[in-house]
């Protein structure tokens, strides 16, 4: 199978976690199976303009430093020093994914 051929979904979840952070939940697919997958707890970054998260992996990585940068339009993620290269397979970056803003869907 060609990676061209498979469909691919993407997915950010944000559940307020009822205080003053987040859960996050990322799921990034790419070409040949190859994943990148991380949940961890988002606050907000005080003061950031344009407004900013930063992501700390439930599992403690201490070296992984994903910050979700939100704008109007777009949820964009960043790993620009490949801190959190780990959580991703062969092919795989955290860096520069984007989603687009959508309503708010209740948890079932």
């Amino acid at each position: 199978m060609e990676g061209g051929d498979q469909e691919v979904t993407d997915r950010l979840t944000l559940a307020h976690d009822g205080y003053a952070g987040y859960h996050a939940e990322i799921d990034l697919k790419f070409d040949f199976g190859s994943n990148c997958v991380l949940a961890g707890d988002a606050q907000l970054v005080e003061g950031s303009s344009p407004a900013r998260m930063l992501l700390t992996p439930d599992d403690g990585h201490p070296d992984c430093a994903l910050e979700i940068l939100v704008n109007e339009d777009a949820l964009v993620l960043s790993d620009s020093k490949n801190t959190c290269r780990s959580y991703c397979g062969v092919g795989g970056s955290f860096d520069g994914a984007a989603f687009a803003r959508a309503t708010k869907v209740k948890a079932e």
